[in-house]
């Protein structure tokens, strides 16, 4: 057996660690591939290395368990017995005046009263019908008449031997499902069962429209053999002519890293006439969570939005030289950004920020209220609000793109339980110790020029302070961020 310790100086300096290796053994390879990357912690030493070995030996393995000294090493702090894991209450009306104990936390609170909720109740109304009557208007100019629906897969996003998906779903001209079933859905290859000698896979056809499109359980998923440059296509035949406006995929999800098999590139044809580019259109790359509502909607025909010529124009090298420990991507070009929150200047119970600002390639903002329906954003956790008692909280994600930044109001600010901590741990052990994430993802593709980020102000020690920026789960930047005044 070999252990191999990376470069553990820090979460954001783990960077810096060895990715590939190659272990010889008297000039002769006997291992080469990727090794595990540092936490940054000594939570776990397990984490903390990579084990390579070279036996299968039942016995071997046991006397190599028996004296490894690694089993014995306990890095808990000696005072873990007079933790308290109990996150503090937030302040309410009855506990406004009470007094508290010599340790708990000062007490916080952000509740909506009556007449703020409806105001805000009527803006929302108001939204919602600009909203709904501009999609009425694009629905009736966007539509193609037809009965048979061809979507040819040109590429994965980064798998080379599979590809699948999730969902599949059809709008009409009024923007309303149509209904589809396994009788009117054909694939070629059909499923991971047309493999000669292969037979027994549940990721078949008939999961593609089963409507269980939300969920990480590849038995709700389809997936198919790949390989470049061969025909790869889903044939939808309606049985009568009708107007089609959209078609909504849902991307294969069954893990972050599995979702390199979802579909990246499709053309799309209506009773063989094409109503996208001959050079495809892009699909979302899903999330590997099941969180949010992470469908890809694309109008047809397809007038607008980027394919791989115009993304290649925006993914070459930054002529700039920037003073940093990694290279940044110039202008990364994604659907969805993910903002993974590692840690507070000291709070172990709460995580917050006041705005945030993405900017395009000509630094104009992408997250102005007038553009509310071209991107969503949502943050795991939600917010303080799905605690126990804070039903009334107001700050929620929503508030980080209300415009309102520079502020000391709470109203303002969104706050959440801080995930990556012992505390929260305590009730939620299947996500113990993973960071909050905070995700804004567009409908159509977007160059990234710029991020502003506004930290929380009303208890500094709650704001972010380290931080990493995902690009379609392509880390793209990290770092150290500051405090408020």
């Amino acid at each position: 057996m070999l252990r191999l310790w990376n470069y553990n100086k820090s979460r954001i300096h783990s960077e810096r660690g060895v990715r590939e290796v190659v272990v010889t053994l008297d000039s002769a390879p006997i291992f080469a591939g990727e090794i595990r990357k540092a936490p940054g912690t000594l939570s776990n030493l397990q984490e903390c290395c990579e084990v390579l070995l070279f036996t299968n030996s039942q016995m071997v393995v046991e006397q190599i368990a028996a004296h490894d000294w690694i089993e014995g090493v306990e890095l808990e702090s000696e005072c873990k017995e007079s933790f308290v894991f109990e996150r503090p209450p937030t302040a309410s009306k009855e506990r406004k005046n009470a007094k508290m104990q010599p340790l708990e936390r000062p007490l916080t609170s952000a509740v909506r009263d009556n007449s703020i909720k409806a105001q805000m109740a009527a803006k929302d109304k108001e939204l919602a019908k600009l909203q709904a009557a501009e999609a009425k208007r694009v629905e009736i100019k966007q539509t193609v008449y037809g009965s048979i629906v061809e979507i040819c897969i040109l590429d994965t996003w980064g798998d080379l031997f599979y590809t699948g998906l999730t969902g599949l779903q059809l709008y009409n001209e009024k923007g309303e499902e149509i209904e589809l079933d396994e009788g009117k859905v054909e694939a070629n290859p059909r499923d991971m069962n047309s493999i000669p000698g292969y037979s027994g896979d549940y990721r078949t056809l008939d999961k593609l429209v089963d409507g269980e499109n939300c969920t990480t359980d590849d038995e709700h998923m389809w997936l198919i053999p790949f390989t470049k440059g061969k025909r790869h296509s889903i044939t939808i035949n309606l049985g009568r002519k009708q107007y089609i406006s959209e078609l909504k995929f849902y991307n294969y999800n069954k893990s972050i890293e599995d979702a390199s098999r979802g579909i990246k590139t499709v053309t799309i044809t209506v009773d063989k006439r094409f109503v996208t580019p001959k050079r495809g259109v892009t699909i979302k790359r899903a999330p590997g969570t099941s969180t949010y509502d992470f469908g890809h909607s694309i109008r047809i025909p397809f007038t607008q939005g980027w394919g791989p010529k115009e993304i290649s124009t925006y993914s070459k090298h930054s002529p700039l030289s920037l003073s940093q420990e990694y290279l940044t991507p110039h202008l990364p070009t994604g659907f969805t950004f993910d903002f993974v929150l590692y840690s507070t200047y000291s709070d172990i119970h709460y995580i917050g920020l006041n705005g945030i600002e993405l900017y395009d390639l000509l630094g104009r903002p992408l997250l102005q209220r007038p553009q509310a329906a071209t991107y969503r954003i949502y943050a795991v956790p939600g917010s303080v609000g799905e605690m126990a008692g804070m039903e009334g909280d107001i700050r929620t994600v929503d508030k980080l793109v209300d415009g309102c930044n520079a502020t000391l109001d709470d109203r303002h600010m969104w706050l959440a339980p801080l995930r990556n901590t012992k505390v929260y741990a305590v009730t939620n052990r299947e996500v113990a110790k993973c960071p909050n994430v905070v995700t804004v993802t567009f409908e159509g593709q977007v160059a990234l020029g710029g991020v502003r980020l506004w930290n929380y102000t009303k208890t500094v020690e709650r704001g972010v302070q380290e931080l990493g920026i995902f690009c379609d789960g392509r880390l793209i930047y990290r770092v150290t961020s500051p405090t408020n005044p």
